[in-house]
């Protein structure tokens, strides 16, 4: 079994029914079958360099995924950040290098730059900014917090532990797509 078959799943399609097959949500169904795609939100992967080997479009989500390949051996996906392409190298860590795809502790990265899939909790993954064109900017550093606006306006506190990717997410003009008839939507 090849590496790339790991890092994706069956997603099975309920078309709205429950476990004894009744209906419990109407007008759902339909569609094309699609394997999930396996993310590293985490990017526990400390101190091991990575190289993007591809990047993919996701049925799953809204923005592009990237497949990187690090200097073990190991291949998992990532969010991709805008601007990123095949053949860069980026990291993960305190020690990371500042450049877009580079996941760090919030503490270690500098004010006023652009960041995504930002931990909530130290070790938890990334839970905000995962979806296309959003990001978070670094407003103000604490002791042990760190003051983040979110592409809506609204302040967060998090750890300064926590872990942050550079970049905008990709796909930005995901939100400009029209849907001209019913059956994209499905």
């Amino acid at each position: 079994m090849n590496r790339i078959t790991r890092l994706t799943k069956k997603c099975v399609q309920t078309g709205g029914r429950n476990n004894h097959g009744v209906t419990t949500v109407f007008h759902r169904g339909g569609g094309n079958k699609k394997l999930y795609r396996i993310i590293d939100f985490k990017r526990s992967l400390f101190n091991h360099p990575a190289i993007v080997k591809k990047i993919e479009y996701d049925p799953n989500r809204t923005s592009y995924i990237a497949l990187v390949s690090y200097r073990n051996g190991m291949i998992s996906y990532i969010l991709a950040p805008k601007n990123l392409s095949v053949g860069d190298q980026i990291g993960a860590g305190p020690t990371a290098e500042i450049k877009v795809g580079s996941a760090l502790p919030v503490s270690n990265i500098p004010i006023g730059t652009a960041v995504h899939s930002i931990e909530l909790k130290p070790g938890r993954g990334g839970q905000l900014m995962r979806a296309a064109g959003t990001y978070a900017k670094i407003i103000k550093k604490d002791q042990n917090n760190v003051i983040i606006r979110l592409h809506s306006g609204k302040l967060y506190s998090i750890p300064s532990q926590a872990m942050a990717t550079i970049g905008e997410v990709s796909n930005e003009a995901h939100k400009n797509r029209k849907l001209t008839k019913a059956g994209q939507a499905r």
